[in-house]
């Protein structure tokens, strides 16, 4: 854990950069820096949703940088902060994942990797890697009707994505969410996921588009839905909740808020860019193989501290 009084000032190419304790400023130490890293392995998938956001990156079938991606992660482990997520496109497509997961977990006994992913190939991971390596799975579901399941991720995969289910279902090391992102065409669904998923002990997280987009579903009205299936099913207040708004004072005069709310996320993209926001070019921050690892730290640093802030 990196404390105020070290790593007081950094050195790179003969210019003074920031000193850590300015990154650290009104924190106890790195380890209450806000957010937690969020790691795009692709930036493509097997499915095509109209509504993805691809953490802000354009499908170019690209994998990230092995060396760089653990220069990050290391620097974050470094800074005590632990949570770990693998995102994409859809993450297990990278020909490492297996060995990526497991790789993590040698690195810290304490990291809390968190994987999001569509279900269609949880079907084909090892043992080792559900049993070991993985703490949480985000599983991005929206319909459970096959036309409309078709439709939104214009792929017929939702056979294997319930084979896929019922695969981690043996698994009880793993806590399993299902992300269901309501627009207009499948809100009225809410309750369908909220029985079929009962069965299997999973939780629901309800999302609503980002951006613009003719489906998009006013939030109030995706609030106001959810409260009527709980109400109507008795559902405890554990099992299904609707992804809260998180601005900060960085938020304040964006333009982008109206159609915003994604999270308290250090995104890494797939061309190992630091991204504490996807619309806030400004706060960007690209990690290079020659940086050292005492910039790559402050890098990062500063990267979580952008999650709420833009002083620096």
């Amino acid at each position: 854990m990196v404390s105020l009084s070290q790593l007081a000032v950094i050195q790179i190419k003969g210019q003074k950069l920031p000193e850590m304790n300015n990154i650290l400023r009104g924190l106890d130490s790195s380890r209450n820096l806000p957010g937690q890293l969020r790691v795009q392995l692709v930036d493509f998938c097997n499915e095509k949703c109209y509504f993805c956001h691809n953490e802000g990156r354009q499908d170019q079938h690209r994998v990230i940088n092995e060396n760089l991606m653990w220069k990050i992660i290391d620097a974050s482990i470094m800074l005590s902060k632990f949570r770990v997520g693998f995102t994409g496109g859809e993450p297990t497509l990278n020909p490492m994942f297996s060995e990526y997961v497991l790789k993590l977990r040698e690195k810290s006994a304490g990291v809390e990797l968190t994987v999001t992913t569509n279900g269609s190939t949880l079907e084909n991971l090892s043992s080792a890697v559900l049993e070991r390596g993985i703490n949480k799975l985000n599983i991005s579901i929206h319909s459970l009707q096959r036309d409309k399941y078709k439709k939104i991720t214009e792929k017929d995969l939702l056979d294997k994505v319930s084979r896929g289910l019922k695969r981690v279902a043996e698994f009880k090391n793993i806590d399993v969410f299902i992300n269901m992102l309501v627009g207009s065409n499948n809100i009225k669904e809410i309750e369908d996921f909220v029985r079929y998923f009962s069965h299997f002990g999973y939780k629901i997280n309800i999302l609503d588009i980002l951006g613009e987009d003719e489906l998009k579903a006013p939030y109030g009205d995706i609030k106001k839905a959810l409260e009527q299936v709980k109400k109507r099913l008795c559902v405890d207040e554990k099992i299904i909740e609707l992804k809260p708004k998180i601005f900060h004072s960085k938020c304040e005069d964006c333009s982008f808020v109206p159609v915003c709310g994604e999270g308290e996320y250090l995104r890494v993209s797939v061309d190992s860019v630091l991204m504490p926001c996807m619309y806030r070019q400004d706060l960007f921050q690209s990690v290079h193989l020659d940086d050292d690892i005492d910039t790559t730290i402050r890098k990062v640093a500063l990267g979580y501290r952008r999650v709420r802030y833009d002083d620096i």
